[in-house]
């Protein structure tokens, strides 16, 4: 038996090291569909956008996946996730992504829902026209180039978006936030990191929240009802003449009660200055 035993162990190691990538490629009609959400773990996701009619997966692993299919209506949702041997479950033997790429091609006439979910691994999205909303846990999430609305949250990970013409929406835990060319920020939320962000406006009701970390911004406009606050961390705005006017003057706490805005710190110092005017 002990024989039997190692003999079945040596034939799954070999298994195990003679493996090849293999390409898997799949089409998606976007006829009809609204919302296509796609979802794996501990693959980095790329998506980039097509001049083609359909939505395109691939992926290149040198493990075995396994793709799931399912259509609500006007909403597809595709899942990539390992397709389990028999041996993984009896020897308890740990699959390594080291050598998998995910790849999703969005056609430019695609202007509808795109939700991408994975975690520990990164998710990286560029040039396209929708609504995009991406999660990830350990892992972080770099956007440029996206028409329509951005809501991303992470947990130790990083938050980078670069020019969006739409309303942007971001929180992490553990990670700072970057934003730059922003048309509209409504929320940005930190524990335990900084955020630096650049955009046109900070939309009525929108905040702006860090826990143990510096906040500087350059915003031309300031909607109202903001809360601008940083807990051990220095807080600086830079903004046109006449958003922000200080009405009320505390130790680390300035306000406009006229347009009802707060920016604060527990720890550090406000700084608030206005962009020169040539």
């Amino acid at each position: 038996m002990k024989k039997l035993f190692t003999i079945l162990m040596i034939a799954i190691t070999s298994l195990s090291f003679a493996k090849e990538n293999t390409t898997i490629k799949k089409t998606y009609s976007i006829n009809n569909i609204t919302e296509f959400d796609f979802e794996t773990a501990n693959i980095p996701v790329k998506v980039i956008t097509t001049n083609g009619e359909n939505i395109i997966l691939t992926t290149i692993s040198d493990e075995k996946l396994e793709i799931k299919e399912n259509k609500d209506g006007s909403e597809l949702k595709v899942e990539v996730s390992p397709a389990l041997p028999f041996y993984k479950h009896i020897f308890n033997i740990s699959f390594s992504f080291d050598n998998t790429t995910i790849v999703l091609e969005i056609p430019r006439k695609y202007n509808k829902k795109l939700n991408i979910k994975t975690k520990n691994a990164t998710i990286n999205a560029s040039n396209l026209n929708v609504t995009f909303e991406g999660e990830t846990k350990n892992g972080e999430i770099n956007i440029t180039n996206i028409t329509g609305n951005v809501e991303l949250e992470t947990t130790n990970g990083e938050l980078i978006v670069d020019n969006v013409k739409g309303m942007v929406n971001l929180e992490t835990t553990n990670g700072s936030i970057n934003v730059t060319n922003a048309d509209s920020i409504y929320k940005l939320k930190s524990k335990n990191g900084e955020i630096n962000a650049r955009g046109n406006e900070l939309l009525k009701d929108g905040s702006i929240k860090t826990t143990n970390g510096n906040i500087k911004l350059k915003i031309n406009h300031l909607r109202g009802n903001n809360e601008i606050s940083s807990t051990n961390g220095k807080v600086s705005l830079l903004t046109n003449k006449g958003e922000f006017t200080i009405s009320k003057f505390y130790k680390n706490e300035v306000e406009d009660t006229n347009k009802d805005i707060v920016i604060k710190t527990t720890n550090d110092d406000v700084s608030v200055d206005y962009n020169k005017v040539n």
